[in-house]
């Protein structure tokens, strides 16, 4: 089964990288899961986009989508309906 959690963002230059740490950590209490992070960011003028950018190229499980609206609403559907079709979660 594969899993991918989508993590809206703004502004999270700062702590990102440790969000996406934990989140990836639990990967080891769920045998038989391939769990993967999307960050669909609503296009940070901090940087976010820069520090998970560079983590993809480390790490296949952590995943980019730049959205380019802002807002919760927007960043969970555009960054869901990604997962679905892009990256096939289940």
């Amino acid at each position: 089964m594969k899993l991918v959690v989508n993590i809206p963002t703004y502004n999270e230059k700062d702590n990102i990288a440790e969000i996406i740490k934990l989140v990836l950590a639990q990967a080891k209490k769920m045998p038989g899961v391939d769990l993967h992070v999307l960050v669909s960011d609503s296009h940070s003028p901090d940087g976010t986009g820069d520090v998970v950018k560079k983590l993809t190229k480390t790490n296949p499980k952590i995943h980019y989508l730049d959205v380019k609206e802002r807002g919760l609403g927007i960043g969970i559907i555009k960054g869901h309906r990604y997962a679905v079709d892009r990256l096939k979660a289940d």
